[in-house]
């Protein structure tokens, strides 16, 4: 397993699905994310992203430049692409008052850094908090898979993987995200 500045973007060659996350808000109407493109740039790494809207049968393609920091983390550098998400997740919650402020407040807080792992074959782990330590705040996890619908032995490793972090990392619930259920991505229509 590698972490964070020590990655070789260029060894995720290939699709990743995010299979699962913390459940939060925003993840509980997001849709269904894949990383289809991933290069290694000067300064840390291009990822171009696709976004299913599962309920909508449509996509959203839209890349993000996550940059090295000084501590090692990762940030977004792409604010079009990230206020262009946080848009289209804003017009989903015209209809969805129960969660509304706390969704808002989430996407509010998508500029901390990330702290990824991988071991090139099976996942690629992200983890987010609003420390640039990541250590305090909201802690959150985006991992994604090689499959859309990872087997055991895949869930196995990731839960080995987390279950060594500290600071409460170990503690974050996971669930299996939108990706896991979504059925014929090959259909959906551009947005």
């Amino acid at each position: 397993m590698e972490q964070t500045s020590q990655i070789n973007w260029d060894r995720l060659e290939g699709d990743w699905y995010e299979t699962i996350n913390t459940d939060r808000a925003v993840d509980k109407i997001g849709g269904c994310y894949k990383m289809d493109e991933i290069k290694s740039t000067k300064n840390g790494a291009f990822v171009h992203m696709i976004d299913y809207h599962i309920n909508r049968k449509r996509f959203r393609k839209f890349g993000l430049n996550f940059v090295l920091n000084p501590n090692g983390n990762y940030v977004l550098e792409n604010d079009k692409a990230v206020d262009l998400w946080k848009s289209d997740l804003k017009m989903t919650l015209q209809k969805q008052s129960s969660t509304k402020q706390a969704i808002f407040d989430e996407i509010a807080e998508t500029h901390g850094a990330y702290t990824i792992y991988t071991d090139y074959k099976n996942y690629f782990i992200s983890a987010r908090c609003l420390d640039q330590n990541l250590e305090g705040g909201q802690k959150g996890f985006w991992i994604y898979t090689r499959s859309q619908h990872p087997d055991a032995e895949t869930v196995l490793r990731i839960i080995n993987v987390i279950s060594q972090m500290t600071n409460g990392w170990n503690a974050v619930p996971l669930a299996l995200s939108k990706c896991v259920y979504a059925k014929a991505l090959n259909n959906f229509t551009n947005a």
